[in-house]
């Protein structure tokens, strides 16, 4: 089965040979079809979850609408990103968080949602005192089950390991998917800036990335969410009205079209779940 192809039936998980011949289907009419969650997501025309490119005309939309009352009638997912090169179907790859104001309750009570073989890298900036020294990472270590550390210079990510940034420095993640550190200018008044964390995260991860903002006082970090969905990855946003302080959740809402608003204790139950349904080595 190619790996491309990541569909969940309803209510069984669809069968190889099924999946070949939708596979083979489309790939004789469509160049590049992405459909994110046939669940959830809005209409063709209204939002741009369906994006459908014909050999060798445009998709008609009447075309387009009965091939997504057809997907809608059989699968929960389908996440196609290229007929001619496909992904892997590991979804995910690492996820960033950024939090300001309330962040240490906030980020203790998702870490603690989550089981100590979780299979990505966390990378986290909680804006912090220049002089706060690196209590954080005790913090969390006695809330969760994860390994917790702060970030060290040219560190490689792995697995199940939560990184927080240091006080007073930028935490970047090189394209060889390895830790950075910065005394670069403030961003958004803060070092570290979740901004800085995410947009170089994107580049390393791409598509594979998942984003979350939790509850803070600033902007930071709108930015960040916007480019994560630009380049195909998944951003979660901590529900404001659940947010010690609604500034950062608010404005990463109104950065981009975000794919979860959730109240805060369901954050790391949720994410749990969705690394779970594609990160097959789980």
């Amino acid at each position: 089965m190619s790996k491309a192809l990541a569909l969940v039936a309803r209510p069984n998980e669809v069968s190889e040979a099924k999946a070949k011949a939708l596979d083979s289907k489309l790939r004789s009419e469509f160049i590049y079809l992405n459909i994110y969650n046939l669940g959830d997501y809005q209409l063709f025309l209204e939002s741009k979850a369906l994006a459908l490119v014909n050999r060798p005309n445009e998709v008609s939309e009447a075309k387009a609408k009965a091939l997504d009352s057809k997907l809608r009638s059989e699968f929960i997912y389908l996440n196609i990103y290229n007929l001619g090169d496909y992904q892997s179907m590991n979804r995910f790859e690492a996820v960033v968080i950024g939090s300001s104001a309330g962040g240490i309750r906030a980020l203790s009570t998702v870490l603690s949602a989550l089981p100590s073989e979780f299979p990505l890298p966390i990378i986290i900036v909680q804006h912090l005192h220049p002089d706060s020294g690196a209590y954080l990472a005790r913090i969390f270590a006695s809330k969760c089950s994860l390994k917790v550390k702060q970030a060290d210079e040219k560190e490689s990510l792995k697995k199940g390991v939560v990184y927080i940034a240091p006080p007073n420095y930028h935490l970047l993640i090189e394209d060889d998917r390895t830790l950075s550190l910065s005394i670069d200018a403030h961003v958004h008044y803060a070092r570290p800036s979740v901004d800085v964390l995410f947009e170089t995260a994107i580049y390393a991860y791409r598509d594979k990335l998942i984003g979350i903002i939790l509850t803070g006082a600033n902007d930071d970090g709108s930015e960040g969410v916007k480019k994560i969905k630009q380049m195909g990855g998944y951003v979660i946003v901590q529900d404001p009205a659940t947010a010690e302080a609604d500034v950062m959740p608010k404005a990463a809402i109104a950065a981009t079209n975000v794919d979860k608003i959730l109240p805060l204790k369901q954050i790391g139950p949720y994410l749990l779940q969705l690394v779970n349904r594609f990160c097959k080595n789980h």
